[in-house]
C-alpha cells in the first residue's frame, strides 16, 4: 500500500484481478461447483436456479460469442436485455474477456440511452 498521499491511499499497485474468476471460476472443481450461484425469478413467477458450473458454462459460451464478434480487452459493450439471469451472464462474460459493460433498459428514453451508450 502506498501511503504517500494520505488520505488517498493506493492499494495493490500493479495488481490485477478478474471478476469472472473471483465470482465463478474459483469455485469450479470444489465442493461449491454444484451449489446454487444464481436464483432467477422472472415476471411470470418462473424460478430458475443456476449452479456455479451452470453459470460458468453460460458465461464461457457468451464470452466466446463476444470474441467471435471481435470484442476484446478494453472494448465497451452495451447490454440491452430484460432483467433476467442472462444479463448477469453477459456482465460476467464481459469481465472475463476484459471488456467494460454498460447495462441499458428498454424503459430509458432516447436521450438517456444516448447518454449511457
Amino acid at each position: 500500500m502506498d501511503k504517500s498521499k494520505k488520505p488517498f491511499y493506493k492499494w495493490y499497485i500493479g495488481g490485477k484481478t478478474n471478476l469472472a474468476f473471483n465470482a465463478i471460476d474459483k469455485h469450479l472443481g470444489t465442493e461449491k461447483e454444484n451449489k446454487t450461484a444464481i436464483i432467477s425469478i422472472d415476471e411470470t413467477g418462473r424460478e430458475r436456479r443456476f449452479t456455479y458450473k451452470d453459470v460458468s458454462r453460460e458465461v464461457n459460451k457468451l464470452a466466446n460469442a463476444l470474441r467471435e464478434f471481435g470484442v476484446k480487452k478494453g472494448d465497451r459493450v452495451a447490454i440491452y436485455m430484460p432483467n433476467i439471469a442472462e444479463i448477469a451472464f453477459a456482465m460476467i462474460a464481459c469481465a472475463k474477456i476484459g471488456a467494460m459493460h454498460s447495462v441499458v433498459y428498454a424503459g430509458y428514453s432516447t436521450t438517456a440511452l444516448t447518454d449511457r451508450i
